[in-house]
């Protein structure tokens, strides 16, 4: 082997780095990561209920319910005597129409509603309830008003019924005027008279309701419950 001097060395380091810096430049590899998502879990189809029924359960037991309050109200208010001056209530009274002297705006068997008014508020059109002696009342239209009437200082009425050939006799006095009727339900007057006359037959009717509302809510209870006993976690 022959032997190099300390120059040719330092000669051959040289060219050696020359030749290492000439090399080209490389990009430095990055390495690829590829992010995988976990399996999402299946989810079952979830099964609605029908809540239609619960609902219709409910609603029929409550208007039954009161219905049955109703029924109840309605007795008490239209039962017990009918002489003497009329029931009122806030200013309120209601009758039942028995003539067909007012039958093309108020047919018999009416139920009406009548408002106190001021008689100074009453004009010719009007449909007043009157009293007619101590213990009875007459609905009828105004045809005419008589301010002053026979110089009292007060008014008084012309009235008719709309069925009738001529007008009332007698003039009807404003301290005899019990209202102006405001509201008419044709028929539902005969009803409610006749369950204020049939007061034994109303309360096996309200019995009816009563146990008709329960058995229907505790029926929707009862399958509540077994709806509920019937589910199950996946």
């Amino acid at each position: 082997m022959a032997l190099r001097t300390l120059d040719e060395l330092n000669s051959e380091f040289a060219a050696n780095h020359q030749a290492h810096d000439r090399e080209p430049e490389r990009d430095p590899i990055i390495p690829l990561v590829i992010e995988v998502e976990p399996p999402k879990p299946v989810q079952h189809p979830v099964r609605h209920k029908d809540k239609k029924k619960p609902k219709m359960f409910a609603l029929v037991s409550d208007v039954l319910f009161y219905a049955a309050i109703l029924l109840i109200l309605i007795t008490v208010a239209t039962s017990g005597t009918n002489s003497g001056k009329p029931k009122s209530i806030f200013g309120f009274s209601y009758f039942t129409v028995i003539s067909g002297s007012m039958a093309d705006e108020i047919p018999k068997g009416s139920f009406i509603l009548v408002k106190q008014v001021d008689p100074q508020e009453l004009k010719i059109g009007d449909n007043v309830t009157y009293m007619y002696g101590t213990d009875k009342t007459i609905t009828h239209k105004i045809m005419t008003v008589y301010e002053n009437y026979q110089n009292t200082g007060s008014r008084g009425f012309e009235t008719k019924g709309t069925n009738n050939t001529r007008p009332d006799e007698e003039i009807v006095h404003e301290d005899d005027v019990v209202g102006k009727v405001i509201f008419t339900l044709p028929a539902a007057g005969a009803v409610m008279s006749s369950l204020g006359e049939n007061v034994h037959i109303v309360f096996i009717l309200f019995a009816l309701c009563i146990v008709f509302s329960f058995s229907i809510r505790g029926l929707f209870v009862r399958q509540a419950k077994n709806e509920e006993g019937g589910k199950h976690t996946v």
